[in-house]
């Protein structure tokens, strides 16, 4: 899989985390999408817009 840009995000204490503003517009995500993480092998996780 080719990487066009990396971002980091930090966990809070409540295990939640932002995404960044980058993803976000790269994915074009809005308030209220659905966001669907798939966990890969070797550590990876997949991050999709979910599709109605």
């Amino acid at each position: 899989m080719k990487i066009i840009f990396d971002a980091v995000s930090t966990m809070t204490s409540k295990n939640q985390t932002t995404i960044p503003e980058s993803v976000r517009k790269a994915l074009g995500l809005e308030k209220q999408d659905k966001i669907r993480f798939s966990v890969l092998g070797g550590g990876q996780v997949l991050l999709e817009k979910k599709q109605y």
